[in-house]
């Protein structure tokens, strides 16, 4: 019983302080929108959430540019490799060839 009690007390408690935060970021929006000349919260908010938005969409595209850099940059490294292990093995031959002419 004792800890239902408790239990519960915690919810309480922390509906309380997400309440109060949820406040206080509400009131820290408002005095930031009005230092920055915007009359209303709800303008500043709007305002912050376009900055917001526009930012994500640029570093979405950063982020799809340097994965497709990453792309190429592993598929020309296998080219690479390819290409050293068939010229070493044409070159092996060849030594061979010279071997065996002697």
């Amino acid at each position: 019983m004792m800890a239902d009690e408790t239990e519960h007390h915690g919810e309480e408690a922390a509906k309380e302080t997400g309440t109060e935060a949820g406040k206080a970021m509400h009131e820290e929006a408002a005095n930031e929108g009005q230092a920055e000349g915007f009359s209303n919260p709800l303008e500043f908010l709007n305002a912050e959430l376009q900055r917001v938005e526009a930012e994500n969409g640029e570093l979405k595209d950063k982020m799809l540019r340097l994965a497709a850099e990453m792309e190429n940059l592993r598929r020309r490294t296998q080219k690479d490799v390819a290409d050293a292990r068939e010229f070493s093995i044409a070159g092996f031959a060849r030594e061979m060839l010279q071997v065996a002419d002697n």
